[in-house]
């Protein structure tokens, strides 16, 4: 029986983003009168928590099969742990340059460190940790 099939009380949110997200390598991109479950697009935009849960595991799978990573529960939670790690040393980076003291780096990178919600969205498919980063890279650079 493929993922897709079962019924969304089944899964939880997150486990049914991740599926989605995965499940997109497998279809067509051109395929628009498709059903929902076969189609690409309808698929990325339909799912139940929006796109950038189903978008972000999409690319964080893309880059693991690019790479011949396995895509599996291990591989797709260090994507986002190794995210928030880098969150922690933007942190630090953004936090060292605006005060020009390293001391307010390592306040602010204890205290991301610390914070449960950041702890909780590095450890989940959520895609919080990745907008971090991108805002993060986007203010240093």
């Amino acid at each position: 029986m493929r993922v897709y099939e079962l019924p969304n009380s089944l899964l939880i949110a997150e486990t049914h983003n991740v599926f989605q997200g995965i499940r997109l390598h497998t279809l067509d991109f051109f395929n628009f009168s498709d059903h929902i479950s076969e189609n690409f697009f309808k698929s990325l935009f339909g799912s139940i928590a929006g796109l950038r849960h189903v978008l972000s595991t999409y690319i964080s799978s893309s880059i693991y099969t690019w790479m011949n990573i396995p895509i599996n529960d291990y591989w797709l939670c260090f994507f986002y742990v190794s995210l928030g790690v880098f969150n922690i040393i933007g942190i630090y980076a953004i936090g060292s340059r605006l005060f020009n003291n390293s001391i307010f780096g390592i306040a602010g990178a204890l205290a991301m460190a610390i914070n449960p919600g950041q702890i909780a969205s590095s450890r989940t498919d959520n895609a919080e940790a990745t907008v971090t980063f991108f805002v993060m890279l986007s203010i240093l650079l």
